[in-house]
């Protein structure tokens, strides 16, 4: 496949999917820790991302990278209720933690969860 039409069927499901889940791109900034120029010409079509950014695209869309890259138009796994910036800024910092502060994170929400059933 032609190196330009690869990037414009990655253009067209970033852009659908990003609308269908309610994304920015400035969520996509955020969660790749790029400029937003890279980000417009991943949108645009004039760049497409290394292998470790468009997962991380794909993650926040909740896609699988061929649901970016692939020719087709429903997604693999769809849902049905895009996050709210809160959420997105929380799953990317959870993303980030290691093993002992996830575990530390898992011990609170676990607190919190027994406190609001009381």
């Amino acid at each position: 496949m032609e190196g330009s039409n690869v990037r414009i069927i990655f253009s067209n499901n970033l852009n659908r999917l990003a609308k269908e889940k309610g994304v920015t791109q400035a969520d996509i900034v955020c969660a790749l820790n790029c400029s937003s120029s890279t980000v417009s010409d991943y949108f645009s079509g004039k760049k497409y991302p290394r292998p470790d950014k468009m997962q991380k695209i794909a993650d926040l869309l909740g896609v699988y990278i061929s649901d970016l890259t692939s020719e087709k138009e429903e997604p693999t796994v769809c849902n049905d209720k895009p996050l709210n910036p809160k959420a997105k800024y929380l799953m990317n910092l959870i993303d980030s933690m290691n093993d002992e502060e996830l575990d530390a994170l898992e011990r609170i929400v676990d607190s919190v969860i027994q406190l609001r059933g009381k």
